[in-house]
């Protein structure tokens, strides 16, 4: 049945939206580094080509459809973060000094980004992880244990109070840095 909000067509244009995501990502990059050069036709025409060859592999496809949703509400988070501390008084170029001078955030950024990543290998290359394709009933897969593992609660918890522990330990030890003295 047919509603008005069906967007079951947009899953075959996916491929196109990854590739057209994998060229700007790759041209900006390539721009902002010049590894290649000045010339913004060579770095277009390299973006292109690594967008293009993205395209010819259908895991990579999968993998990128995964993990970009986490990378932008990751990203999305952050920015609300930073609007709060905004909202609340501080400026940009204090903010800007806490996070490049303490390496905390960064780390925290890091480890996030390591937890996606591979959450979205064991979900685009479960199979070549060491599950067994022909599973019997009654037995659970290597892949299933991997995901139960980190998508059990418990283990959750406990990265989230060990993250809060972290924060804890560089507030209560070192300066105030987020505090303005006038």
């Amino acid at each position: 049945m047919a509603t008005p909000l069906d967007i079951s067509l947009l899953t075959y244009l996916l491929p196109v939206f990854v590739a057209i995501m994998i060229y700007v990502v790759l041209y900006a990059v390539l721009v902002r580094t010049k590894v290649l050069g000045e010339s913004n036709s060579i770095n277009a025409w390299v973006a292109l080509a690594l967008a293009l060859l993205f395209l010819a592999m259908p895991g990579a496809v999968k993998f990128i459809s995964f993990v970009a949703p986490w990378f932008v509400t990751m990203v999305i988070i952050a920015l609300c973060v930073f609007l709060v501390f905004l909202f609340m008084g501080m400026d940009l170029a204090h903010i800007k000094k806490y996070i490049l001078v303490d390496s905390t955030v960064m780390w925290i950024a890091l480890m996030f980004s390591i937890v996606i990543v591979v959450a979205g290998l064991i979900a685009t290359f479960g199979q070549f992880f060491g599950a067994d394709a022909t599973v019997q009933a009654g037995e659970i897969a290597p892949v299933n244990e991997i995901q139960y593992t980190f998508s059990n609660s418990r283990l959750i918890a406990a990265v989230f109070l060990f993250v809060i522990a972290v924060f804890a330990v560089k507030l209560l030890s070192g300066p105030i840095a987020m505090i303005k003295k006038d």
